[in-house]
């Protein structure tokens, strides 16, 4: 084993080491933990993306609209809907 020191804000720490002991450990067992997930690529720290810059890759992974927003699509397929129930109603008046 290494010995390290780190430092943390006060209450950071205070937070760490109760939660550490609510559920039976150390926290230097929480940090070797954390550091293994990590080390092996379970776990990131990378800043995340906005929800909006997540839901277009997500949406894009999976070929739907990567480069639209859903519900601008869903605005316009109901306008065309709506048009097109119109269209059917005059059609149906103009038919009696």
């Amino acid at each position: 084993m290494h010995r390290t020191s780190i430092t943390f804000p006060e209450k950071l720490f205070r937070r760490a080491k109760l939660r550490a002991a609510a559920e039976g450990t150390t926290l230097s067992e929480v940090l070797r933990k954390l550091l293994d997930r990590w080390t092996r690529g379970e776990l990131s720290i990378a800043p995340e993306e906005p929800e909006d810059v997540q839901r277009r890759k997500a949406m894009a992974s999976f070929g739907i609209w990567g480069d639209l927003d859903p519900d601008v699509v869903l605005e316009s397929s109901r306008r065309g809907l709506w048009k097109r129930d119109e269209e059917l109603a005059d059609a149906r008046v103009d038919s009696r």
